[in-house]
Order: C-alpha cells, then sequence, then structure tokens
C-alpha cells in the first residue's frame, strides 16, 4: 500500500500531494506507512485467521501496535498535522477490518485506542474517504468465511510443530540417555502427551472425523512407544488412555500400519544404542 502511494503522489504530486514538501517530514511520513505495513498486517493476520494462543499473541502485538501509532498522532487531527496525508492513506483502509477483529477476538479498540479511533471518524467525514472504503458489515462477513479455511489449516500447523518441536528432544531422552536426564525427558514427554490428549478430546482424529496432518505427524512416533515405555520403565496408556486409544483407531488404517516400522526392530535398535553408547 505504502509504495503505491508514494507512486501516485510522485505522478501527480503538482496537483494534490499526498507527502509533505519537507524532506524531515518525508522520511518520518515514509517510516510511518512502512511500520504499518510490516507490523500492522502480520499482527492483524494472527487476530482473525487464528485462535488460542497464537490469536492472543497476535491480539497483544496488534493492541501494542496501535498504541503505539496512537501515541504518533497525539492530538494533531491527522498523522501529518492539519492535513489528511500519506500515513492517514496507509493506516485507514485497516479501518474496515475492525469490526472483525473485535468480533473475533473478543476485544474492543476504541477502549484500547480512543483517540485513534476518534481519527477514524475523522476521515470517515472525508467523502473521499467514506465512498472509497468497503462496507465493515461485508468484511467481517468475508473474514467469517475464510476463519472456516484458515483456523482449522493454522490449528493444524501449530499442532503439528509442537508435536516435532516438544516430542524429538523429550523422546532421544528416554531411550538414549539414562539417570536425572532420562527422568527429566520422561516428565517433558508426558507433559506433551497430555496437552495432545487434551486437544484431541473426544474426537476420533485430530482433525474431526478425518484422518489428517496432526495425525501423520504423531502416529509416526507410536512406533517408538514400545521402546519409551522399556527403557523409561513407564505405561503410556495409564497416563494417556486416550491417545492410545488414538493410536489404536489410526493403526486400523492400512496405509498407516503398512507404513510405520516394526516397534520391536526399534526396540532392538534402542537397545543397541544404550548397549553402545550409555
Amino acid at each position: 500500500m505504502a509504495n503505491e502511494v508514494q507512486y501516485i503522489d510522485e505522478v501527480w504530486s503538482h496537483k494534490n500531494p499526498i507527502l509533505p514538501s519537507d524532506p524531515y517530514q518525508r522520511a518520518q511520513a515514509r517510516f510511518w506507512a512502512d511500520f504499518i505495513d510490516k507490523k500492522l498486517y502480520d499482527a492483524q493476520r494472527k487476530v482473525w485467521a487464528t485462535k488460542g494462543e497464537e490469536q492472543e499473541a497476535g491480539k497483544k502485538d496488534f493492541i501494542e501496535i496501535l498504541k503505539t501509532l496512537e501515541s504518533e498522532l497525539g492530538d494533531k487531527p491527522y498523522f501529518g498535522g492539519d492535513d489528511f496525508g500519506y500515513v492517514d492513506i496507509a493506516l485507514i483502509g485497516f479501518y474496515t477490518w475492525f469490526p472483525a477483529y473485535e468480533k473475533f477476538a473478543n476485544f474492543s479498540i476504541e477502549s484500547e485506542v480512543p483517540k485513534l479511533i476518534a481519527w477514524v471518524k475523522k476521515c470517515l467525514q472525508r467523502e473521499s474517504v467514506a465512498k472509497s472504503l468497503p462496507d465493515p458489515e461485508k468484511v467481517t462477513e468475508f473474514v467469517s468465511e475464510l476463519r472456516k479455511k484458515f483456523v482449522p489449516e493454522a490449528q493444524a500447523r501449530f499442532w503439528a510443530d509442537f508435536v516435532d518441536k516438544k516430542f524429538t528432544d523429550a523422546q532421544f531422552k528416554i531411550w538414549g540417555k539414562k539417570g536425572e536426564e532420562q527422568e527429566a525427558g520422561k516428565k517433558e514427554f508426558i507433559e506433551a502427551v497430555k496437552i495432545l490428549e487434551a486437544e484431541l478430546g473426544d474426537k476420533p482424529y485430530f482433525g474431526g472425523d478425518s484422518f489428517g496432518y496432526v495425525d501423520i505427524s504423531l502416529i509416526t512416533f507410536s512406533s517408538w512407544f514400545q521402546a519409551y515405555e522399556k527403557f523409561g520403565n513407564f505405561s503410556i496408556e495409564s497416563e494417556s488412555p486416550k491417545l492410545i486409544a488414538w493410536a489404536k483407531r489410526c493403526m486400523e488404517k492400512e496405509s498407516v500400519s503398512k507404513s510405520l516400522p516394526d516397534s520391536e526392530k526399534i526396540v532392538a535398535y534402542a537397545a543397541e544404542y544404550r548397549k553402545n553408547n550409555l
């Protein structure tokens, strides 16, 4: 957005300049427009396209960015002073998404940044602005449809990443270490398993009724469960019975059972590793 506006200003600046003529003020305007493009875009997407911890983190970032912008606005009618200009154009386009952010993230933008909302209302009094922006209600409807696609995908990516990060280190400590390090790994592994079991809930698979992305990420570890239990001296089923029921359900799928290595061979491999390295 900022680049397009800058181009318009450079081509038609003799008619109605958007950027200030003063070099310092021009540099400041470009800085804040770039700040909006880079900071606000990523944060606002997390507000409407995710949920849970990721959404809360996005909402926190989004509010902090708005407060920074409100501080820059100060008591001026517009960001550039008395005239509607470059930074105002860069930011006002986000306004039509505000009701969607508030609806899907359950917060009030006005209560967080009242001066910024007063600035929005001032901008909307300009016919050129009001007529060029889409209807916020239609944007909210559009976002509602997008969430049906993006939220499940974002959640799946989050949990698959959780499996990769939490399981890889913890599970190796169980079968590849001993003593305090092994106990620490076992504790981390059980905590991760219980978190995953809570996310699974009563669903047949992590994505619902269909075997999907998160199931694929996690089921590969099930071949190692027997080794974890043998060398870590604990029962995964007693810790997370629903997760083991899920694993058995996955193994009923021929495409899964035929693609996984034999658990006994993995136990033998782990035993040989421990013999040679511990």
